[in-house]
């Protein structure tokens, strides 16, 4: 809290990335205002104007917004986990390592207009070299870019786009190059974890991407 005030001292205006939103600070003619805003808003708000912001970073979330001739590209991650898979007729429970998001829209997350990345990372920290990996899950190719058919989330939050993925019903495309053990078919890895009852993905079976967290900026051009 020391730190933001000297900062807020040396400012007209601040605005901080948090968990699930940001605050925006402001210093006007003597007096402090703090207004927290909800990501959906703050990408509205600055959809007319090029803009590019900081990377903030912590051990468990990741967040960039970068604002580029009417596309607006968020980066964001969500740290490993344990989720339930819809796969053809069947289920499968199994842990999924780290993943972060890249979603990028012309001003509505529309399904024409909509786009969407994904890749893993190892462990829990992240840094702007940490290598990235293919996300071992189908329906999604070589690029990490994202095939799932008409699923639209309620918001463009990162936590609902994701959540919006993750529990949409996954077939059998783009299942290759995602396992070391299993290189043409990552469900069958998936089907091996599942059955292992492990509570952290194997993260020695991830194939590498060839990417890092600073290269990803560059999918607004895509």
């Amino acid at each position: 809290m020391q730190i933001i005030e000297k900062l807020v001292q040396q400012a007209w205006a601040i605005l901080l990335f948090e968990e699930n939103s940001s605050t925006f600070i402001l210093r006007e003619a003597g007096e402090v205002s703090i207004k927290q805003i909800d990501f959906p808003s703050l990408l509205k708000s600055i959809q007319k104007t090029d803009y590019q912001s900081d990377w903030y970073l912590s051990n468990l979330k990741l967040l960039k917004i970068c604002r580029q001739r009417e596309k607006t590209l968020t980066i964001s991650s969500l740290p490993p986990s344990i989720y339930e898979l819809k796969i053809d007729d069947y289920q499968l429970r199994l842990p999924l390592p780290g993943v972060i998001i890249v979603h990028c829209d012309r001003n509505a997350w529309t399904e024409s207009n909509r786009q969407l990345w994904l890749y893993a990372y190892k462990g829990r920290d992240l840094s702007l070299s940490s290598p990235l990996y293919n996300y071992p899950l189908p329906n999604i190719n070589s690029t990490g870019q994202v095939c799932w058919g008409k699923v639209l989330p309620e918001t463009n939050s990162p936590e609902a786009i994701w959540n919006s993925y993750i529990n949409s019903k996954f077939n059998q495309d783009y299942r290759d190059k995602k396992s070391k053990a299993f290189p043409h078919n990552i469900i069958k890895q998936l089907q091996t974890v599942s059955q292992s009852l492990n509570t952290a993905y194997p993260e020695q079976d991830l194939i590498a991407s060839n990417q890092t967290l600073k290269d990803l900026t560059q999918l607004i051009d895509y």
